[in-house]
């Protein structure tokens, strides 16, 4: 859940990059020339690596399923009242959560 979000917000944020930099770089370029707008393009990737690395936590080795449930919960303590279904099969995902990925006891309980 929270990771399909973020690609879908990533996907439009890099579909709206792709128009604004056709509809600003092509003035930068009739105007400066290209190595100016080479230089430009450098400089604007690398405020986007130095944004990533700042802002964006280093989730390697996290079980993004936890996240999921965590998600949930706090969504729960918030006063959202809905239920999420797993594609795969048809399950409610918060009924998945209250027992655990394999039928025990190991889940996070939603308080």
């Amino acid at each position: 859940m929270v990771g399909l979000s973020g690609y879908i917000v990533l996907g439009a944020i890099g579909k709206t990059g792709a128009v604004i930099g056709t509809q600003a770089f092509t003035p930068i370029e009739n105007h400066l020339g290209k190595r100016w707008t080479f230089i430009i393009a450098a400089i604007c990737g690398l405020a986007g690596v130095l944004v990533t690395y700042l802002f964006v936590p280093d989730m390697t080795g996290d079980d993004l399923a936890d996240e999921d449930a965590k998600w949930l919960c706090y969504l729960a303590e918030n006063g959202w009242d809905g239920e999420i279904r797993d594609e795969r099969d048809g399950a409610a995902l918060t009924e998945k959560i209250r027992v655990g990925p394999r039928g025990d006891d190991s889940a996070l309980e939603m308080e």
